[in-house]
């Protein structure tokens, strides 16, 4: 059997259902990413904010969004997508009506409010590609989702700075939003399937007793993928802006994000699937070069294979996830999965930034990929351990 192959590719793009899956998710993701970034860019420009206060926005919205995934995600297990969408569409809608015409006082809050009405866009969009396709094509099917998750991480953002600084950042802002509730109405009215009818639903393992150490230790390698990709993120920019060359920024970050895209591609032909925590090593092992680099041509190159391992990363762990979830805790599952992953994303900046402040760009890409590699090498020994006979642990 060769190493790659991508007839699963072309079979999964020639099924209807996959492909209006994938349009939803862009539909849903590309404001998701774009509301992201135009919160604190709104509250700097129309509010007069600092870069304190923009940030308190951001993180109140992500952690309040980490906070609310698993149980929203709990609610699709149990109450379907209709049922579980509905509330968190006119919570959404009420509050991005709001947001961005008042000021932070109010605005704080709402912000908090905002992340515990989000849709959970990616619990959905995975669980109802799970249910679209058989086990054999998942790692496909999600290679594919992570890629659009990249194109709209990387495109959205870009032409929301671009509305908001030629028209006023509120009302970009609210236009965004709604199209996000959009996304969430249409959502409904699809009501595509979570459950694959091979899925045994009979298998309900009440309360957490499902969630044991193989799923923890996914968690703990989904939430320093992204741990790493924001902090190495941050150095990037860092970097560019030590070598003087700040409009070569988006060169360097487009290179970073076509590698992680062709890393997504191999992975997702591969014939068999590769351990999260060996893919998160191989991310640790690229990103530490990131300290050779003399110049933005350097930079570009090393980022770029840097990149190959990001897409793969996160791909696994959420093979692993839906793999160790029973049927009927799949949205569950995806839930803590997102959690995870705005958590390592929150702390990523948070983690590096002293670190750059007071050494140098070039630690930050050391830190990320150190603790990439010791991570990595903490949760494979604890594998090994853990399947080791008794006897000889």
């Amino acid at each position: 059997m060769p190493a790659l192959s991508f007839a699963t590719y072309r079979r999964t793009l020639r099924s209807a259902p996959i492909r209006r899956l994938f349009l939803l998710g862009l539909l849903l993701r590309a404001p998701m990413f774009a509301g992201m970034t135009l919160l604190p860019i709104h509250g700097l420009l129309a509010l007069d904010l600092s870069y304190a206060q923009a940030g308190l926005l951001v993180t109140a919205f992500a952690a309040a969004t980490a906070v609310a995934s698993p149980w929203r995600g709990r609610l699709l297990d149990r109450y379907g997508l209709r049922k579980t969408l509905a509330p968190a569409v006119l919570g959404s809608a009420i509050c991005w009506s709001i947001i961005p015409f008042v000021g932070f006082e109010l605005l704080l809050p709402l912000a908090l409010v905002a992340g515990a009405f989000v849709l959970p866009a990616n619990a959905l969009i995975r669980q109802a590609l799970v249910a679209a396709v058989p086990e054999s094509d998942r790692r496909s099917v999600f290679s594919l989702d992570g890629i659009s998750v990249e194109l709209s991480a990387i495109v959205a953002p870009g032409l929301a700075v671009w509305a908001g600084a030629h028209w006023n950042t509120g009302w970009v802002l609210l236009i965004v939003e709604w199209i996000f509730v959009l996304g969430g109405v249409v959502a409904i009215v699809a009501n595509p399937p979570l459950v694959h009818p091979a899925d045994d639903l009979g298998s309900t393992v009440h309360g957490q007793r499902w969630v044991k150490r193989d799923f923890v230790l996914a968690l703990v390698a989904t939430a320093t993928v992204t741990t790493v990709l924001s902090g190495t993120d941050l150095a990037l920019v860092a970097g560019i802006r030590e070598l003087g060359q700040v409009g070569q920024l988006g060169i360097v970050i487009a290179l970073w994000g076509a590698g992680s895209i062709v890393g997504g591609l191999a992975y997702g032909a591969h014939h068999r699937s590769i351990s999260p925590y060996l893919l998160l090593g191989a991310l640790g092992a690229a990103t530490v070069p990131l300290v050779l680099a003399t110049g933005v041509l350097s930079l570009g190159l090393l980022a770029f294979v840097a990149g190959v391992a990001c897409a793969p990363a996160i791909s696994a762990t959420i093979e692993v996830a839906t793999q160790l979830a029973p049927a009927a805790h799949r949205g569950e599952a995806m839930g803590w999965h997102q959690a995870a992953l705005n958590a390592g994303a929150a702390l990523g900046p948070v983690a590096v930034g002293s670190l750059i402040d007071r050494h140098g760009h070039e630690w930050g890409f050391a830190a990320m990929g150190l603790l990439a590699l010791l991570v990595a090498f903490v949760s494979l020994a604890s594998r090994r351990q853990a399947q080791m006979p008794v006897a000889q642990r």
